[in-house]
């Protein structure tokens, strides 16, 4: 038996009494940071008597927070086990013919204030609706129907039908009643994910998109919907569905969904004046000890810089100062705050003065909300969909050389801009620039991008043509695109 110093939580040699409970012990560890429980589990899963049993109970989207082997992310887990035993839809219905519109139906259960919806609530409200007939299925819990109501728009509140009562079988039932030529997952292997209603559907064409970073395997989906940062060539054989990548990044944004962030002084949030603030906003659960012995690298070659980082949790504080401390960090250079609304959080992150990011699983909106408030982000090239949406969204905003090739780079770049005042206020610069102008914050360019993925699915199987790797070609770019919006001028 392993126990932490830090934590009562016990976790069995194996983890392997495993089963849920096992799980969710290793859950609870990696929100408080507790990296002993951690390593030995990472152990246990290298040990290949182990492995097998272990890979198959744990939940695809956990495996995202300590692996970026796309081989071995590709492995049974506790979802394509539970789905092996839901029998797939027989056959697939004819798509629908052409010269009426494409109907697309979109799954989940985060049609409420949720990440995902911050993304791409306003993709609802600019889908072109001379082409697409737009379907919200919804199983979000009945607490969030009062935020639906007073948050999405006329066109939108019409488009939800609400299937959380149904099982899977007659979920997929209701949505052939509604003739949807594309279903869009947009939960997959989430937490409160139902791909089982992806598998039992007998919908022409089933896709996959934003909620889950990585393949759907066992559910029975198409394509994936990405972009070539994210899902490089080199990702093609371990993805059960093809990939159509869109051109400049696979995630919506809209800048009039996005309120710009408010003055604020560094007092306010008891900083100091004069040193260089590293923040850090991703939930813990994303802290690896690895991310950990990389950030005590940057400090140490940064001697008067800080590290600002998002932790709640008072436990997880003295793990995490814990930790730091091994590496030779004091527990004054380490600033925590805790979660606030979100116009005082983008507020907060335009103080701070470079943002780092965690691995192997990235920032993705923390990452663009970082990016929104004008914060410059140094992440590291990754190996997996889940370690490479940072670099995504720096390229599509104009900063792909924020990407650092290997973790000497990632370090050398963080301490040298901690030296480097000029450097960042040329970095913020470009970004106060690019937030208009470059294609990260245009919604209606990436609903466009997105349209043509689904017109391309849907020639293919009218064709009769399987699905089959795409990749979206950009539209043109425009000079000013958002000058029309650009507040203030």
């Amino acid at each position: 038996m392993l126990k932490s110093l830090k934590t009562d939580i016990l976790i069995p040699a194996a983890i392997a009494e495993s089963g849920d409970l096992g799980m969710e012990r290793l859950s609870a560890a990696r929100a408080i940071c507790d990296f002993a429980a951690q390593a030995r589990f990472e152990a246990d899963i290298a040990d290949p008597e182990t492995a097998p049993e272990l890979l198959a109970g744990e939940p695809a989207a956990m495996r995202l927070l300590w692996c970026e082997d796309e081989a071995l992310l590709a492995r049974p887990s506790l979802e394509t086990t539970r789905l092996a035993s839901v029998p797939a839809a027989p056959s697939r219905r004819a798509f629908s013919p052409e010269g009426g519109k494409i109907r697309i139906g979109y799954l989940s259960s985060d049609f409420h204030d949720h990440a995902t919806m911050r993304l791409f609530a306003p993709v609802l409200s600019m889908h072109d609706r001379e082409a697409f007939d737009i379907s919200l299925f919804c199983y979000s819990d009945p607490q969030h129907r009062t935020w639906q109501e007073s948050r999405f728009p006329p066109i939108v509140r019409r488009a939800i039908t609400h299937i959380r009562h149904l099982d899977d079988a007659d979920a997929a039932a209701l949505i052939a009643e509604r003739g949807i030529d594309i279903l869009v997952d947009l939960k997959g292997f989430a937490s409160g994910g139902r791909p089982g209603i992806v598998k039992c559907s007998d919908a022409p064409v089933k896709a996959a998109y934003l909620g889950f970073p990585g393949s759907i395997h066992g559910a029975d989906v198409d394509y994936a919907i990405s972009d070539r940062f994210v899902t490089p060539d080199t990702s093609k054989p371990f993805y059960a569905e093809k990939l159509a990548r869109l051109p400049e990044t696979y995630q919506p944004h809209d800048a009039d969904a996005r309120p710009l962030p408010k003055a604020m002084s560094r007092a306010e949030w008891r900083l100091p004046e004069n040193a260089f603030v590293f923040a850090a906003f991703n939930s813990t659960q994303k802290v690896t000890l690895r991310t950990v012995e990389l950030w005590s690298r940057i400090l140490k070659a940064a001697p008067d810089a800080v590290l600002w980082m998002l932790c709640d949790t008072p436990l997880a504080r003295v793990n995490l100062l814990a930790a730091f401390a091994a590496h030779g960090v004091q527990a004054s250079r380490i600033l925590f705050t805790g979660q606030v609304d979100y116009a005082d959080h983008l507020a907060r992150l335009s103080l701070a003065d470079l943002g780092l990011d965690t691995f192997p699983y990235n920032g993705h909106t923390t990452t663009s909300d970082m990016i929104w408030a004008g914060l410059p982000v140094l992440t590291l090239r990754g190996k997996s969909f889940a370690s490479r949406v940072s670099e995504s969204l720096l390229n599509a905003i104009g900063l792909g050389e924020l990407a650092a090739a290997d973790e000497t780079a990632f370090c050398d770049m963080a301490a040298a801009m901690a030296r480097a005042p000029r450097k960042i206020a040329e970095l913020k610069e470009r970004l106060d620039e690019n937030r208009f102008s470059a294609p990260l914050f245009n919604g209606r360019r990436i609903t466009a991008h997105l349209e043509r993925a689904y017109l391309t699915m849907a020639e293919r199987a009218r064709a009769g043509l399987p699905p089959e790797h795409f990749d979206v070609p950009a539209l043109p770019a425009l000079e000013h695109p958002f000058a029309s919006w650009r507040r203030g001028g």
